[in-house]
């Protein structure tokens, strides 16, 4: 199977569904608790963000102060706790 079609799989597709349930849940934005979970995955993981406003710029950096535990990860990553 090429490389393109091995992220072409059904839990990444529901993983955007999780974000916008964290998201309504702890009141954020959906890219806010998509961004600290990118930011939670270790120093060989990066996040590249744009921001097309000031508003999207201080969404991103309001991102920094979610903190998400495991189960919040484990939750996003594979819809399990």
């Amino acid at each position: 199977m090429p490389a393109k079609m091995k992220c072409c799989h059904e839990i990444n597709f529901e993983r955007p569904d999780r974000a916008v349930e964290m998201a309504q849940e702890k009141g954020v934005s959906v890219a806010q608790p998509a961004l600290a979970h990118v930011l939670s995955q270790g120093l060989d993981m990066y996040a590249l963000v744009g921001a097309a406003s000031r508003e999207e710029c201080e969404t991103n950096v309001e991102a920094l102060g979610i903190k998400l535990n495991r189960y919040d990860l484990e939750w996003l990553e594979s819809g399990r706790n």
